[in-house]
């Protein structure tokens, strides 16, 4: 099993991840220092855990970040 945070702000308007079976184990919304004038000062994260044969789909939708979906996969 691996363990990932979802930053939302991050997802492109669209975007959809669908078909992945995540385990949500937190949600919450933090306010973040430093960030750019392009960046809002709040973000929601979702802290979730993925199974190890679905973590490498998971990745496919994203893993490129600024790309089509926005979404920067780190899952460790």
């Amino acid at each position: 099993m691996y363990d990932g945070v979802l930053i939302l702000e991050s997802l492109k308007v669209g975007t959809v991840l669908s078909g992945i079976p995540l385990a949500v184990t937190k949600v919450s919304r933090v306010a973040v220092e430093g960030t750019s004038a392009d960046q809002p000062p709040v973000w929601s994260l979702v802290e979730f855990a993925v199974e190890r044969g679905e973590a490498k789909e998971f990745g496919r939708g994203g893993g490129d970040p600024g790309g089509a979906t926005g979404l920067d996969t780190v899952i460790g």
